[in-house]
């Protein structure tokens, strides 16, 4: 897959949308800061910030982000189709489904970690007994190493999700949705990472001296135009009408 192509048809779109989408950034820029501005600014609330405030506030973010991530997905995946957003499942069921995505992935982190942690409690057990300095390295450097293992597991594991939500905002059922992104994910994964690796230049002059609010954007374009790259068409509407969205037309323009 040519990389190139999708970056450029995905800075076309965002050439003619600029405006909105800088809008778009901060209206959630501000969403996802209110509750924590909201409970770290206010000296009365942060006093008495307890245990069931800090998971409700917890909660708050992860619903804010969730949303936001849905309608990212049905705005810029419903651009770089050329269909309206209606055409689309609407944003409640898009939601839910980010939210099973994000409840797989958090099962899939907490697997991952999970022979790190165990050997990390082992050395904890072990340090009551006396040992060593070498077997006390020793067990330090191979709970680093499974943790350095489990975060590539988990980053190769999600990274096969991530066609999901498109699939699923696109028509396609929940199970359909995953099984479509695992497998076309495993059959493009070279693919895959140079569209990541492409960015990482982008994410570090963010940090520097690019507005955040391009690079967001741009990479949100780019990741919906990468996603119907892949994935040659989705069916959505009603059975007896059921517009074909061709996923692949931005190469043909």
């Amino acid at each position: 897959m040519d990389i190139l192509s999708v970056k450029l048809y995905a800075r076309q779109l965002q050439g003619t949308h600029r405006g909105a989408d800088d809008v778009w950034f901060f209206v959630q820029l501000v969403c996802v800061a209110a509750p924590n501005a909201l409970a770290l600014g206010l000296p009365w609330l942060r006093g008495r910030l307890r245990l069931p405030a800090a998971v409700g506030l917890c909660l708050a973010n992860a619903a804010v982000l969730l949303l936001c991530a849905a309608a990212n997905t049905r705005r810029f995946f419903a651009r770089g189709c050329g269909v309206p957003a209606s055409a689309l499942r609407p944003l409640g069921k898009v939601l839910g489904f980010r939210a099973l995505v994000a409840l797989l992935q958090t099962g899939l982190a907490a697997a991952s970690l999970l022979p790190a942690a165990v050997v990390l409690v082992l050395t904890r057990v072990l340090l009551q007994t006396g040992l060593t300095r070498r077997e006390l390295t020793l067990l330090l450097c191979g709970t680093a190493a499974l943790a350095a293992l489990a975060l590539v597991t988990f980053a190769r594991a999600a990274s096969l999700l991530f066609l999901a939500p498109y699939a699923y905002a696109g028509g396609s059922g929940v199970r359909a949705s995953i099984r479509q992104s695992i497998v076309t994910m495993a059959a493009q994964r070279r693919a895959a990472r140079r569209f990541r690796r492409s960015f990482c230049g982008w994410f570090l002059l963010c940090a520097l001296a690019v507005p955040a609010p391009f690079v967001w954007s741009y990479y949100q374009q780019s990741a919906a135009v990468f996603a119907g790259a892949l994935l040659p068409a989705w069916q959505t509407g009603t059975p007896d009408d059921q517009p074909t969205i061709l996923l692949d037309k931005w190469a043909k323009t």
